[in-house]
């Protein structure tokens, strides 16, 4: 409800300068980045390119891959149980 509120906000136009809202507030992100606001800059940048891919580690902590499947991770899941079991015994 909120999303579409801002939405429709953005898609007025302003009857003097003959532009929507979210024009508007690309013109004065522009100009920021124009004066040096890398943040603003960016925010462009961003939008005009796409923002580059993060990558991901899979690893654990100590190196190992994590599981990237339910079969894996319920594996997993059950040998950690398992330990935790024998170490509450003993």
């Amino acid at each position: 409800m909120f999303s579409e509120a801002v939405k429709a906000i953005l898609a007025e136009v302003d009857p003097k300068l003959k532009i929507t809202g979210a024009e508007r507030l690309m013109h004065i992100a522009y100009q920021r980045a124009i004066k040096g606001s890398y943040k603003h800059l960016e925010l462009l940048l961003g939008y005009a390119e796409g923002r580059p891919r993060q990558g991901m580690d899979v690893t654990g902590v100590s190196g190992p891959t994590l599981p990237t499947n339910d079969e894996e991770l319920d594996k997993r899941i059950a040998e950690l149980l398992g330990e935790q079991k024998r170490a509450t015994v003993q």
